[in-house]
């Protein structure tokens, strides 16, 4: 009984074949199979080492938030340039009103002074 080659026994080969180049090629396809996803993974863990160490000095989230509502607050505390032009007018306005008042205190003060010279001058002539 000797081995015949003939067109069944090709196309039970080639189907085998064929079998066998589907399975080799889906293996190397797999990433898991072929310890290709490992070695991505890997190099992942190494970037993001790498990016901790150089991040390890920032502050995290939760501290830029908390800066974050601490400058909102400080800037709805800080008045506008509007409102500091209207508090520079009504500055102005009172130093002119003080000008005012230190004008009105030194004719009062000379009126004092006249009038008490003519008491102490009537006094003194009595």
């Amino acid at each position: 009984m000797g081995f015949q080659f003939d067109f069944e026994t090709a196309c039970a080969f080639l189907i085998l074949a064929f079998f066998g180049w589907v399975i080799w090629r889906g293996g190397s396809a797999n990433p898991v199979g072929t310890g290709q996803l490992q070695k991505q993974l890997q190099a992942i863990g190494v970037k993001v080492t790498g990016l901790e160490g150089k991040l390890g000095d920032c502050a995290s989230v939760e501290a830029l938030e908390k800066l974050r509502g601490e400058l909102q607050a400080m800037e709805e505390r800080v008045a506008s340039s509007g409102e500091v032009i209207a508090l520079e007018g009504k500055i102005n306005a009172l130093g002119e009103r003080m000008n005012g008042v230190a004008e009105m205190m030194k004719r009062t003060d000379a009126g004092v002074q006249r009038i008490e010279g003519y008491f102490l001058e009537r006094g003194v002539n009595r």
